[in-house]
């Protein structure tokens, strides 16, 4: 009868690791190898590593005591791992946010762009577009990181109003005047840009809704979001 048991509960064990492992962490293969390499032993030794810990430990003569520790054994494992691997995702988010900050096109973009292109000015009190209206002008559902990147330099290099896709900004801020970028620098500006969510007034998104008339799409997304804010407050 015990082996009975022993068989319902190895078989059940390789099944939930392998769930596991899908889907809390792969780590759990692991524990599929042991029982396999514990089973494999056994048959030629008649003799189970796991059965021999648990009847020692517990004192356990009948296998209904011996499947009840068993199945609370995986329920406590299993609550750990998973609160193993909530950790590790709160690790990651932090690690993200510290990349974020590190950034050299955000260093880059907060202390030559946002000179004029401060997303925390006033609507009225603007003497230049913020850079979200930069990268909504420039971005769209095809735009590849090199072609953000090519057409942004291609203006700042040389501004001209037949390079600008922003005449409306031209017509009300005017030409945006030469200014001794390098391409490097404009690179990786763009390439911040194009792979962030960067920070915008909060009037923006509304303002091109309400104003654009469907010419110009909002456009602030990012492959990686980050709030580095919150992820500091957490930390």
């Amino acid at each position: 009868m015990l082996n009975t048991y022993f068989r319902v509960i190895v078989g059940t064990f390789i099944l939930l690791s392998v769930v596991l492992a899908v889907v809390v962490s792969p780590y759990w293969l692991w524990f599929t190898v042991f029982i396999g390499v514990n089973l494999i032993q056994s048959a030629f030794t008649k003799w189970c590593l796991l059965e021999t810990i648990l009847q020692k430990v517990f004192k356990l003569k009948n296998s209904n005591k011996l499947s009840v520790v068993l199945v609370m054994i995986l329920l406590v494992s299993c609550k750990e791992t998973k609160e193993s691997d909530y950790t590790s995702q709160s690790d990651i988010k932090k690690i993200t946010a510290n990349l974020t900050e590190s950034h050299p096109g955000k260093k880059l973009l907060e202390a030559k762009c946002y000179v004029c292109h401060n997303p925390s000015i006033d609507q009225n009190g603007r003497i230049a577009p913020p850079m979200v209206a930069i990268k909504s002008h420039y971005l769209n559902d095809k735009t590849t990181k090199e072609e953000f990147s090519n057409a942004i330099w291609n203006f700042v290099k040389q501004p001209s109003e037949d390079k600008s896709k922003m005449r409306g900004a031209v017509r009300r801020f005017a030409l945006m005047p030469y200014q001794a970028f390098t391409e490097k620098e404009i690179k990786l500006i763009s390439e911040y840009m194009y792979d962030y969510k960067i920070e915008e007034p909060e009037w923006f998104k509304k303002h091109v809704e309400e104003e654009s008339k469907g010419k110009m799409q909002y456009r602030n997304d990012g492959k990686i979001e980050v709030d580095s804010a919150s992820s500091k407050k957490k930390t």
